[in-house]
């Protein structure tokens, strides 16, 4: 009798030691060396999932969404994007975690069309390679902002390494780094409007303008450009 009773409390114990476990290693992030996550994408307006290995979960919860929809992001999403709505894009809010859209080298990144009003809040974009077309990160002609996000690691042939905005471009507390252009705007290329508060445009590279080239209105609010080759802003 005794035995059996003892057994099933140490059965017990160690059930909740798994799940302190379990619950201490989903708090910690992935670990070191962990395979990238998967693209996973949630619309809370329809109640619908997304889940891909590739960015393909993305593509088609842009197509299945409705304009003003909010799409949550996860993971690494990797592929060209293409927005003809108004849309809301949100990334993970652990950092440990976050989401990234990446080219893998195949390609501009992220396309925002004109007359679309479409907003990303903590998401990184990197991997772009436009070899053909301008805008190796991002290409604009709508109404774009980036809140808390990081354009990095992107790469034009043309202009805009980072970003090429024809439209109206707003980025708040957003970090514009290590992008490279073989025309002009290392960072930014600007033929529209833009506006940077808060943000960091540095480590940049470009034939010209090797952080910002701007030939429209361009306002910097408490924002930083520097150490960018050959020159901060050619604006």
């Amino acid at each position: 009798m005794h035995g059996p009773t003892g057994s099933s409390k140490e059965g017990g114990g160690a059930a909740v030691r798994h799940r302190a476990r379990r619950r201490d290693a989903r708090r910690a992030g992935p670990a070191a060396g962990a395979a990238p996550a998967a693209c996973r994408v949630k619309n809370p307006t329809q109640g619908t999932w997304f889940a891909t290995q590739t960015g393909q979960a993305l593509t088609r919860a842009i197509a299945a969404a409705h304009p003003g929809d909010r799409l949550n992001v996860f993971g690494r999403c990797r592929g060209g994007f293409s927005i003809e709505k108004d849309l809301k894009l949100f990334g993970n809010t652990n950092r440990q975690d976050p989401t990234v859209l990446d080219g893998a080298g195949g390609g501009g990144v992220l396309f925002v069309n004109e007359r679309v009003t479409v907003t990303l809040t903590r998401l990184t974009i990197t991997g772009g390679n436009a070899t053909v077309r301008v805008g190796g990160g991002i290409q604009n002609g709508g109404i774009l902002t980036l809140n808390r996000s990081t354009v990095t690691g992107n790469r034009s042939a043309s202009d805009g390494g980072g970003i090429y905005n024809y439209g109206n471009l707003t980025l708040n507390d957003t970090r514009v780094s290590a992008n490279t252009a073989g025309g002009g705007g290392g960072g930014l290329f600007s033929e529209g409007v833009a506006t940077l508060n808060r943000s960091t445009v540095t480590g940049n590279t470009a034939a010209y303008g090797g952080g910002i080239l701007s030939v429209n209105t361009l306002t910097l609010n408490q924002t930083t450009v520097s150490g960018n080759v050959p020159d901060d802003c050619a604006c």
